[in-house]
């Protein structure tokens, strides 16, 4: 019985000792994806954003 509580808490310390906590952490990103269709000749230049929730 006391090996029992022994290894319990013993468990239970090493499981919340290498417990990770979630940070808001900033971050940026940026991708270069050419059209898939050709564009006109007059076109020069071509941009486009795209914005997700957080």
């Amino acid at each position: 019985m006391k090996k029992t509580i022994i290894i319990t808490l013993l468990f239970i310390g090493l499981s919340s000792a290498m417990a990770q906590t979630i940070q808001n952490v900033p971050m940026a990103f940026s991708q270069t994806l050419f059209p898939k269709k050709i564009l006109p000749d007059n076109v020069k230049t071509y941009s486009c954003t795209i914005t997700t929730p957080t």
